[in-house]
């Protein structure tokens, strides 16, 4: 399982350490504790030092967001004032920001990326249609926003209220935001028989499909929750390529079903969302990789 392990260690209530002489391991789980505790303030630091030059030519970042509303509970809600700031200073750095498809599109022919950075929603969340729709049309700002589908027009799903058909609708054609599958029910795709993970994946895109009169190639892997078994199957259902929730650049060497995003959050400061549209993300991959 890739992706959904660094998402829960992070989000991971604090381990008691045991002292040695209570437990032959208390003190691992001391270190690996101080080692998570750790790891939001060296990311910080990095971030903030590092210069922000723009990122290769043949390197692209897909943003991922969730939840844009003030107030809100869980790590997803990203308050509405941070992210204006966020889609302004994206407009200031003169990135240039492609829809997704494009970004799939030349990494398939073998285009050069530009530096690009893309913007992605998961879960469909009206509140994306409230807050971010608009900043998205007065910046011009393509984005992909991945629907689960058994939860379309839910009142208060998790506390939270889920995009509407007719509020799917008009960001459709817009043309400025593309819809795409993220399964039914949103659960945690490796966990499920091949018949459940073919009718997740194949059901939420004929459900988009069918309401747009579109053709789906891509889709997001909930939790960040694939395997090769996984990727088959959305390959079978005629998935081009998919997005997980593992940092990193989008680069020529990427697979395909297996995308890199970087998640934009509550607590991501504005060095850190400067880092990660810029050429600082490329070291810290080579960093996090050497490791």
């Amino acid at each position: 399982m890739v992706g959904i392990v660094g998402k829960i260690y992070d989000d991971a209530p604090p381990i008691r350490a045991r002292s040695p002489r209570r437990g032959a391991f208390g003190w691992r789980a001391g270190l690996r504790y101080a080692a998570r505790q750790a790891k939001p303030l060296a990311q910080e630091l990095f971030f903030s030092v590092a210069a922000k030059r723009a990122l290769p030519e043949d390197r692209a970042s897909i943003l991922m967001y969730h939840s844009i509303a003030d107030g809100a509970a869980g790590f997803a809600a990203v308050p509405v004032a941070r992210f204006t700031e966020q889609m302004r200073l994206l407009a200031e750095s003169r990135r240039p920001v492609l829809p997704l498809p494009e970004i799939v599109r030349r990494l398939r022919d073998g285009e050069p990326l530009g530096g690009a950075v893309g913007i992605t929603f998961d879960d469909g969340y009206r509140d994306c249609y409230e807050f971010a729709f608009p900043l998205l049309r007065r910046y011009g700002f393509p984005a992909s926003m991945f629907i689960v589908t058994g939860l379309i027009g839910a009142a208060h799903h998790d506390g939270a209220p889920r995009l509407g058909v007719a509020e799917i609708e008009e960001m459709h054609r817009s043309g400025l935001v593309d819809i795409e599958p993220h399964t039914v029910t949103h659960r945690p795709l490796t966990r499920l028989s091949d018949d459940e993970i073919h009718a997740e994946i194949g059901g939420s895109k004929e459900v988009i499909e069918r309401m747009l009169g579109k053709n789906c190639r891509l889709f997001a892997f909930p939790y960040g929750d694939f395997d090769a078994r996984v990727t088959r199957i959305a390959r079978c259902c005629g998935i081009e390529a998919a997005v997980t929730t593992q940092a990193g650049t989008a680069c020529p060497r990427a697979e395909l079903l297996g995308l890199p995003r970087n998640a934009v959050e509550p607590s991501t400061t504005r060095s850190r969302f400067l880092g990660s549209i810029s050429s600082t993300l490329v070291r810290y991959e080579a960093l996090r990789d050497a490791l």
